[in-house]
């Protein structure tokens, strides 16, 4: 009688599976689109007719941290220059090995316009080097925007490269 209460105990818990986590990709890097269509009457980007710039602004070398709970990564001095130079509005893509994950807008930290249907880049002031990802700008609320900044993907690839705070 104890062997099969044994037997079932053991297939018991050899059938539960946690979920297993995503591993994450090899290198997270953010790219200026070179062609690119706007959805009509929205600061969003279309899915179609997308073409990365061939160097990214931010290679994966350039992110120094991540820090999950804002959004923000730290990145070194050339990678926030690159960022300070491109034009309000520029679109980019946010890829983990040249797959795009999502889309946004970059919006500087004195845009007089606002951006409602996209996740933003811009400054975070809070410290030297850090740039933020926000749902929309000005206010950071968004309209509608589905929140990619969280990822599996990313989130498994920055954790395995010990960039996740």
């Amino acid at each position: 009688m104890r062997f099969p209460i044994a037997l079932f105990v053991f297939l018991l818990f050899t059938g539960c599976k946690k979920d297993e986590e995503v591993a994450g990709g090899e290198r997270i890097e953010i790219y200026k689109l070179e062609a690119y269509n706007l959805v009509q009457g929205k600061c969003q980007v279309a899915p179609n007719g997308i073409a990365l710039d061939d160097n990214p602004v931010i290679a994966n070398n350039d992110i120094l941290e991540y820090i999950e709970t804002t959004h923000a990564f730290r990145v070194t001095d050339a990678a926030k220059q690159r960022v300070s130079a491109l034009r309000d509005g520029q679109p980019f893509a946010v890829t983990v090995d040249k797959t795009v994950i999502y889309y946004g807008i970059y919006k500087p930290s004195l845009s007089s316009s606002s951006c409602d249907h996209s996740i933003t880049l811009g400054n975070d002031w809070s410290s030297p080097n850090r740039l933020r990802f926000n749902l929309g700008y000005p206010s950071g609320g968004g309209s509608g925007i589905t929140d990619q900044r969280g990822d599996p993907l990313i989130i498994g690839t920055l954790k395995k490269q010990g960039k996740l705070r």
